[in-house]
């Protein structure tokens, strides 16, 4: 097993059994394990491995790994409302576009559930670190869309 495969088994471990919030803590574990690392070393093995932020105990943030989101979250629709109203800021709509600002870190978890949701009227999704891009068909998909996600939010 090259060394890559084996920090980045480190790395998938350490987030499975425990809430590591910053690259920093992750880059810490894998020193203390003999591996030689920097953040921006432990920044390309998240994307590589498509981990994304996600709220675990008491609000605090920790990394999952993206396809672990709906295993550990069976009822999507609950997960989907849970991270909207807990990671959602605010949305607003660019003719068919639905812009979505999250708290800093939380865009791609959010945009995880989004996708695995499965909404027919959205074409595609772009996430960054606090905004998403949703593009759907029309106009009037995306007010559709603006209307449901103000609504989870107000939930709150």
């Amino acid at each position: 097993m090259k060394i890559k495969e084996k920090r980045q088994a480190q790395i998938l471990k350490l987030i499975s059994s425990t809430e590591v919030e910053t690259q920093e803590e992750i880059t810490l574990y894998l020193q203390n394990l003999g591996f030689k690392v920097t953040q921006a070393t432990v920044s390309r093995d998240i994307k590589d491995l498509n981990l994304v932020k996600t709220s675990g105990v008491q609000k605090r943030y920790k990394y999952m790994a993206s396809d672990q989101i709906s295993s550990e979250y069976p009822d999507r629709k609950d997960r989907f409302s849970s991270l909207v109203r807990d990671g959602v800021v605010d949305v607003r709509t660019a003719q068919q576009f639905v812009i979505i600002r999250c708290h800093t870190g939380m865009a791609q978890a959010v945009a995880a559930v989004i996708d695995g949701v499965s909404h027919p009227e959205i074409i595609g999704s772009i996430a960054g670190d606090d905004t998403i891009f949703l593009a759907t068909e029309s106009v009037e998909s995306a007010s559709a869309l603006q209307a449901e996600f103000r609504q989870i939010i107000k939930q709150s």
